[in-house]
């Protein structure tokens, strides 16, 4: 982990929770570390805003795959901007494995996260052919 002393550790933690609550596939623990209001953007998607509509987006992300692990990178901060990188294997619904890199980026009101963008192309889960090198990805992840 690098810069940002306390904050940092406490981000490290809040990721640790959001990334045990993915691989749970458990929305309402995802949420506990966001405020009531809050925003998450994938990529250049509009943003989904909001409790309600958070939930139903989770529970639709997390029907794409039947397993997630997590290799955590580090983290920076800057006062109430965080960032977040790692790299997350994903078990497809067909059993395939995939690593896919992530960055999330957050701006944080107190403890919670208030909107978060989040960097990870999930493409490759839904793709009829994936290709070779994100095979050999997971395999060295894996290894």
């Amino acid at each position: 982990m690098w810069g940002g002393g306390g904050r940092v550790d406490w981000v490290a933690r809040c990721y640790r929770a959001v990334t045990a609550a993915v691989t749970a596939k458990d929305a309402a623990a995802f949420l506990d570390q966001f405020t009531s209001d809050a925003w998450i953007r994938l990529g250049n998607a509009d943003p989904v805003v909001g409790r309600e509509a958070l939930t139903a987006w989770l529970n639709e992300f997390f029907g794409s795959f039947s397993a997630v692990e997590h290799d955590f990178g580090g983290v920076w901060s800057d006062g109430a901007a965080v960032i977040v990188d790692g790299t997350h294997t994903f078990t497809r619904l067909d059993g395939i494995r995939l690593s896919l890199p992530a960055v999330m980026i957050c701006r944080m009101d107190g403890a919670h996260v208030r909107r978060a963008q989040l960097y990870l192309d999930l493409a490759p889960l839904s793709m009829p052919e994936v290709p070779e090198s994100l095979r050999r990805a997971a395999e060295s992840c894996a290894a």
